[in-house]
């Protein structure tokens, strides 16, 4: 793959790229840039950091991972949401300060490990996870782990909190691909979404997607672990969003089985461009008592 699709621009590893400030300044995005056995070669990621990174040198911080949408970039959060510009907002207006990483992925990958080679949800688990305790001043620990994504990003942080929560303290989804199982919600005939060939090119069967990365397929035997470590689920859904009726399908799902959730709904489409900093503080009440 050579770390195509992985953030990558270029550039050597544990560098920033053209026209980031070099400097580690809260509220500036940067990319750092690393050698990723998965991806099989260079990899990178989006990195902000809170205002007060530089100024507190031994202050630790907790870190919420972005997974970006289909057709997307580890970048895509600087235009759909403006968090770049938004984070520092909130941060003024009293959000308790985390590091917001952007994952670098292929776009159509589906945070997944798929039988296409693209290996997605190995690259965050088994590599971007360390890099990032290793190279920033994180708490190190899941308490400190929230892991969110807008659309076929949503898909990946929901799916990934359930499968993995030792390593997560909370899943979110902005407007996310929350689906429930089978290839029917990939097919061109369920609202238009057109993604059947991302499903045979990933999975191929009912069988293997249900059993690997259904989210929802997977929840029901997921659950008592999940209870156990306390990781929760913040959804936000667009009430005129294709994918309402799924948001809303989770969160159903989610009462059923006692598992913790924050719900909230807005009138709008499939757009992060109506974020606000409620949805953060809801990941970080999740986080609050991370040390």
């Amino acid at each position: 793959m050579s770390g195509k699709g992985f953030g990558l621009q270029g550039q050597v590893a544990g560098s920033p790229a053209p026209g980031y400030t070099a400097m580690w300044g809260g509220g500036i995005p940067k990319q750092y840039v690393y050698e990723s056995t998965v991806a099989g070669g260079l990899a990178g990621f989006d990195v902000i950091f809170p205002p007060s990174y530089d100024s507190s040198p031994s202050k630790k911080y907790p870190v919420i991972y972005h997974l970006h949408g289909k057709g997307e970039n580890h970048t895509a959060y600087r235009y759909n949401g403006s968090l770049d510009a938004n984070l520092p907002v909130f941060w003024a207006n009293g959000t308790s300060e985390f590091i917001f990483i952007s994952v670098g992925g292929p776009s159509d990958c589906w945070w997944s490990d798929g039988n296409d080679g693209d290996k997605a949800e190995s690259h965050i688990i088994n590599e971007v996870l360390s890099v990032v305790d290793q190279q920033f001043r994180t708490l190190g620990v899941r308490e400190g782990r929230g892991i969110m994504g807008f659309s076929m990003g949503g898909f990946g942080s929901h799916k990934i909190a359930i499968k993995y929560p030792q390593y997560f303290a909370v899943g979110a989804t902005y407007c996310g691909g929350t689906y429930s199982a089978g290839k029917y919600v990939f097919s061109s005939n369920e609202e238009g979404f057109g993604f059947g060939s991302d499903f045979d090119r990933i999975w191929g069967t009912d069988a293997e997607y249900d059993s690997r990365d259904c989210g929802r397929a997977l929840l029901s035997s997921k659950a008592a672990e999940i209870n156990q470590r306390g990781t929760g689920f913040v959804v936000h859904a667009g009430t005129t969003d294709l994918f309402y009726k799924h948001n809303k399908g989770f969160k159903t799902q989610l009462d059923g089985l006692g598992v913790s959730s924050i719900y909230t709904e807005a009138g709008h489409g499939h757009d992060m461009g109506a974020i606000t900093a409620q949805f953060f503080n809801n990941i970080l009440s999740y986080m609050a008592n991370a040390q």
